[in-house]
Order: structure tokens, then C-alpha cells, then sequence
């Protein structure tokens, strides 16, 4: 049943981020294929704008206020439009007439786009489901981990307070958690489920269809190139599973989903005239796409500005040096697109030297390898699972170099080699430099290789495509040779492409041997982390039985606050089991009637300081869930959660017994307890 809800909670949140932006964006005359792909950077966009606004006028926010106005203004401009949507201005955004060329007898319905997202589609759910959804246990559970409590207990506020806003307990970009919390709502399923079911929507659906955006984008005239480029478009064993893992990082997974149309949008607007009309069109998409990367995870902005530098520099290169200006010289377009890199440098170092950015320019984090096994892990797309992927390091290499002598798409691999530069530094190099290189996300390698494998697939589609091509080559020679018909010809390279694309499907994600070295395990790895992380009971502190308590104590205090000891999994009863407690997220304590608590509320009866603190916050119960003494100030074999946790700051709870003064039990289990404060 579990997974009945998920699976529609999944199609729900599919809904919620396809349906309002194509409608808005087909309006405009945009065929299928681009309106498909760009409807969810519409989507995640108008949402959080108008949970910001709701925000600050006090109206609540709800999946019928944000889904409904966006619905009726796209089904509005269509019927004001009408006709004149046909009129072909919006040429610069579609890719349908591009990847033109014959599919399968040039069927009308087999066409390049239609083939090319709907491999994507596939490839990406099937290689979710077997990796990631198969080991989870249930949808209704979830990762034990630090950030994972706050993303919970904010899906709940949205809920519970009606205000979705970004903005809401200061700034903290929760476009992600708009739609996890709309699909909770329309669907009555838990927290966690909503959670997983909302981010799975972005990984299966956004990243896939911004990814087909991209490289029609960048590959209008290779529409084989394109297919299987979406074909693999989840070809790598780091991303996004592993982020989902460690964190989990769901903000950045759902912006990293939205930076390749994000990226394209960019690519099209600043591309030749020859790309046709439709400009405004096209910048006021481009800045929604960057409404929702900075609503989702501002320091998706920060990657997607890196990645597109180089592409800045090839353009104004070729503008300057085509113009009158230049009289046909090339030097002032290479000195034109040095200056634009020299002011880049200059306004990056800024930016990253603001009081803003400091703390995470500052950020101390470990350099776990030296400079050379970092860019071997880089080339091998291990990063930090330690399993190469030797073969996909074989088809980018080829399609690097493919880049390199042909086409006018090879600004693309300098600006993988940028990422996969930042990538190194931020895992192997420490000091001031790396600050100021990667700093915009605190130096985080695991976010700097997730964003190098956001954009590789330019460079997986085009080594795919030589070798396919080079096969086809090879097996029409031999055909040719053997004097056998045209008919023969075509079916012969078909099947070799065929073959060669499962043998190399089979390599890359089901190895069938084992070679030392040479095989690639990587998916098995990340598949046993998942199994490791979601279903061994020693990673959850959060028990079963103690869910059960508190949804007991639930039923007991009803919309009263309780203070808790978050470290002891009761962070997460609220999320799970909508028991506001006081302390639903890990992290530092600034209040100071908090604090007062943590460290003194067994003093309550006899410390009146104690005693208005707790009347300023208006806390009635204390619930426990792993009560004893040990080194850790609970429960030695209780199961509790450690990281940065301190004992003698949470002693004022921890210290709490059924004989304390100023206490009356309520509710006692094992060791789990629930107490009233005397008034």
C-alpha cells in the first residue's frame, strides 16, 4: 500500500511540475518537445515567487493557491493568443524542426524528439528504480542523517503554517520543499514519503527532460547524438545518488535537475541570429531559470556561471571578430573574450569577498587525496566511491576529442574541464585558494562532482556517437565487401549499433565479469550504500517503537510544545508524527531561553530564571526517548545520533528523572518517558 501512495504521490508531483509551465510556455506557440523540458524550470519558479509574495502579504499558501493561478493564467493566454502563437516567433526555443533527419522510416511519430525524451525518461526511472528505489525498504522511511531533520520539520511547517515562502524563519531556499510539502498535502501521504516522492520527480523527469534541452541545444544537427546522450543521460554512479546520501544534499539534487535547461536557455538566447526569433521570449525564460536555481540552491548559479564562461568567450570571440571592427583579423577577438574573462575573475573574487559568502569561503573541510588521485578520480568518475568507471572514462575521452576537432560545440569541453578543475581543488588542495575556487559551496567536493556530472553528457554523447558511428562504419564496409544489397546494409548496422549500445549498457551498469581493475562496480556500490544506509537498523536513531511513543504522546499533549533532546531521533517526531516539539532540526542554539533550557530544565522547580524561560517559550512537556546515563548523558544502548552532539549542553534534559522535582510522568515505556512541567 506504501508504495501505492508513493507511486502516485509521484505522478502528483510529476503533475505539479510539468503542467502549469507547459502551459504557459505552449501558449506562446513553443512545440512539445521545448515546452516539455522547460516547463518545469517555469513550474519551480512561479511557485516559490508566489510563496514569497504570499509570504509577505499574509495570504496562506497552499497546492491549490500556487497550482490554480499559474493553471488559469496558461489556459487564459492560450485562448487570448490563439492563433497568433503560430506564427513561428518563437523559433529560437524549439528543437523539433532541428533534430530533423529519418527515424525508422521517417515515421511521424518515431521522430528525434519523441525518441530521444522518451529514452531519457525510461533510462532515468529504470536505472532509479534499480538503484536507488529497489533498496530503500519503504517508502515511508528515511536517511538517519544530519540535514535530513531539517528538511523533514520544514515540509511539516509548510504544512501545518501555510507559508511555503523561501523566505519564512529567514532565508533558506526551499523551492524543493514547496513541491514536497504541495505533494503532501494533495496526497495524504507522510513527510518522508512526500520527500522521497518529490525529489525521485526531479531525478526521473526534470534532470532527464533538461538534459535532452541541452544537447539539442548544443547538437542541433546530430539528432543521433542527442538520443543517446539521453540514452545515458544517468550513466554515472555518483550522481545524484550519492548526494542523496550524504546530507542528503535534495536541495541541490533538484537544481542540479534544473541547471541543463537553465544552461541551454542561456546558450540560445546568446546564441547566432541564424537561431531564429523569439528573444524576449527567451530571456524571460532565462530569468525564471534563474529564479528557480537560486530558490532551489543558490550555489547552482555559481556552477552554472563556470560552466558557462567559456561559452561567453567563444561567442564574443566570434561576434568581435566578424564584425567591421575587426576587418577580418582574429586577434581582437581573442583579446575582447581575455578582457570578459579578466572582468569574470575579478567580480567571482568579489563576490565571494562579501561578509555574505565569508563563512563559506572559510569553510574548513578535509583534503582526503593528493592533487593526482583526485584527477584520477575525476577521469574515472569514482570521486568518492572508489570504483572506476574505466569504460565511461573510454567513451569521454573519445567524445573530448571529438569536441576538440570538430564542431562547433568544443567550447563545451573546456568548460567540463573547468568543473572537473574545481572538483580537484576543492578535494585535494587546502589554504585561501580553494576558498576563493570553491568556496560558493563550501568547499564541498561530493556538490563540485555532482556538478561535474550534471553537464559530462555532452562529451558521453558525443563519444557515444563516434563509436556507434565508427561501428556502423566498420560493419557497412564489411557488408559493402561481401556484395550484399542495400537493404542487407542498413539492417547489418543496425544491429552492430544495437549491440554495441547494450554491450555497452551491460558494462557500464551490470558488469558480467570480472576483470581486476577494469570492472565497473560503481552502481553495485552506491545500490549497497543506499541498502546500508535506509534499511540497517544501526543507521536509525529513530526507532519504530520509538515512533510509536510518540505518537502516543501525541495524543496526549495535542498541539502543545514539548521540549526534546533532538540527538535522542526525537528530532524527527515532528515531521513523522506531528509532535511540535521544540527542537525539530540539529544545529547550533542561538536563542537564549533555549539554551537556558538545554543546559537547566531539570532546575525549573528551584532556578526561576529557568522557570520564565519556560514560560517566555511556552513549552509544557518534556519527552525523552533514550533516558539513562552513560558517556553520552542517555541511554548507552539507546540509539541516539552523534554528530555534533555535546552531552553537558543538553544536561538540563537529559538529567530529567521520574523523581525530579518540578516533573509529573505521564507516559513511561523502556526507556522512553514523557513528562509535564508543574505550573
Amino acid at each position: 500500500m506504501a508504495w501505492i501512495v508513493f507511486a502516485l504521490s509521484l505522478l502528483v508531483a510529476a503533475a505539479l511540475l510539468i503542467v502549469p509551465g507547459h502551459l504557459l510556455v505552449s501558449a506562446f506557440g513553443v512545440r512539445l518537445a521545448a515546452s516539455l523540458s522547460l516547463s518545469p524550470v517555469v513550474s519551480v519558479a512561479l511557485y516559490s515567487v508566489l510563496a514569497i509574495v504570499y509570504g509577505l502579504f499574509g495570504i496562506i499558501a497552499s497546492p491549490a493557491t500556487l497550482f490554480l493561478p499559474i493553471v488559469i493564467a496558461g489556459l487564459a493566454l492560450h485562448l487570448v493568443l490563439g492563433r497568433r502563437r503560430r506564427v513561428g516567433q518563437t523559433a529560437l526555443l524549439d528543437v523539433s524542426e532541428e533534430l530533423s533527419g529519418e527515424v525508422w522510416g521517417n515515421s511521424k511519430i518515431a521522430t528525434w524528439p519523441v525518441i530521444s525524451i522518451g529514452a531519457a525518461l525510461l533510462s532515468a526511472l529504470l536505472v532509479a528504480v534499480f538503484v536507488f528505489l529497489c533498496n530503500v525498504g519503504s517508502p515511508d522511511t528515511f536517511l538517519n542523517n544530519y540535514d535530513i531533520a531539517f528538511h523533514l520539520s520544514r515540509v511539516r511547517e509548510f504544512m501545518d503554517g501555510g507559508n511555503y515562502s523561501s523566505l519564512a524563519g529567514g532565508f533558506y531556499p526551499s523551492a524543493w520543499h514547496c513541491v514536497a510539502a504541495m505533494v503532501c498535502s494533495v496526497t495524504g501521504c507522510s513527510v518522508p514519503s512526500a520527500v522521497l516522492s518529490s525529489i525521485t520527480a526531479f531525478v526521473v523527469l526534470v534532470f532527464p527532460l533538461g538534459t535532452y534541452y541541452f544537447l539539442a541545444t548544443l547538437f542541433p544537427d546530430k539528432p543521433r547524438r542527442v538520443f543517446l546522450g539521453c540514452l545515458f543521460c544517468l550513466c554515472i554512479a555518483f550522481f545524484p545518488w550519492r548526494i542523496m546520501l550524504f546530507g542528503p544534499l535534495y536541495p541541490n539534487v533538484a537544481s542540479f535537475s534544473l541547471m541543463p535547461a537553465v544552461a541551454a536557455l542561456f546558450i540560445r538566447l546568446f546564441g547566432p541570429r541564424e537561431q531564429g526569433e523569439g528573444r524576449a521570449l527567451c530571456a524571460v525564460l532565462f530569468v525564471l531559470g534563474g529564479i528557480s536555481l537560486t530558490l532551489a540552491q543558490p550555489n547552482t548559479v555559481f556552477f552554472a556561471a563556470l560552466y558557462l564562461v567559456p561559452y561567453c568567450m567563444y561567442r564574443i570571440g566570434a561576434a568581435v571578430s566578424g564584425s567591421a571592427f575587426a576587418r577580418g583579423r582574429r586577434w581582437p577577438g581573442v583579446a575582447f573574450a581575455i578582457a570578459f574573462l579578466a572582468v569574470f575573475v575579478v567580480a567571482w573574487a568579489a563576490v565571494l569577498s562579501t561578509p555574505y559568502m565569508e563563512p563559506l569561503v572559510a569553510y574548513e573541510r578535509a583534503t582526503p587525496v593528493g592533487v593526482t588521485k583526485a584527477i584520477n578520480r575525476l577521469l574515472t568518475f569514482q570521486f568518492v566511491i572508489w570504483r572506476p568507471q574505466y569504460l565511461l572514462f573510454l567513451v569521454t575521452a573519445v567524445g573530448g576529442l571529438a569536441l576538440l576537432l570538430k564542431g562547433r560545440s568544443r567550447w563545451a569541453l573546456v568548460s567540463y574541464g573547468v568543473l572537473g578543475a574545481v572538483y580537484v581543488v576543492s578535494i585535494s588542495v587546502g589554504g585561501p585558494i580553494r576558498g576563493y575556487i570553491s568556496g560558493f559551496c563550501y568547499n564541498d567536493y561530493y556538490r563540485t562532482a555532482a556538478a561535474v556530472c550534471a553537464f559530462a553528457t555532452p562529451l558521453v554523447a558525443s563519444g557515444l556517437d563516434c563509436i556507434v558511428g565508427g561501428v556502423q562504419k566498420a560493419v557497412s564496409a564489411v557488408v559493402k565487401r561481401a556484395g550484399r544489397g542495400e537493404a542487407v546494409l542498413t539492417r547489418a548496422a543496425m544491429a552492430a549499433s544495437v549491440t554495441a549500445i547494450a554491450l555497452i549498457v551491460g558494462f557500464n551498469y551490470f558488469p558480467l565479469f570480472d576483470i581486476p581493475r577494469f570492472a565497473s562496480w560503481g552502481f553495485d556500490a552506491v545500490a549497497f550504500e543506499v541498502r546500508e544506509s535506509y534499511t540497517n537498523e544501526g543507521n536509525h536513531y529513530f526507532r519504530q517503537d520509538e515512533s510509536d511513543f510518540a505518537d502516543r504522546a501525541r495524543e496526549i499533549v495535542g498541539e502543545s510544545l514539548v521540549v526534546n533532546q533532538p540527538y535522542d531521533g526525537s528530532v524527527f517526531s515532528y515531521a513523522c508524527n506531528d509532535l511540535h516539539v521544540l527542537f525539530s532540526a540539529f544545529g547550533p542554539v542561538t536563542d537564549e531561553d533555549e539554551r537556558l533550557v538545554m543546559s537547566g530544565l531539570n532546575r525549573v522547580s528551584t532556578d526561576p530564571l529557568v522557570r520564565e524561560a519556560v514560560e517566555r517559550l511556552g513549552v509544557s512537556y518534556v519527552i525523552q526517548l533514550d533516558q539513562g546515563s552513560g558517556p553520552m548523558g542517555m541511554n548507552p544502548s539507546g540509539t541516539t545520533y552523534d554528530l555534533g552532539y555535546e552531552a553537558k549542553e543538553w544536561s538540563g534534559i537529559n538529567d530529567i528523572r521520574d523523581d525530579t522535582p518540578g516533573f509529573t510522568l505521564l507516559l513511561s515505556e523502556g526507556d522512553m518517558r514523557l513528562y509535564q512541567i508543574d505550573r
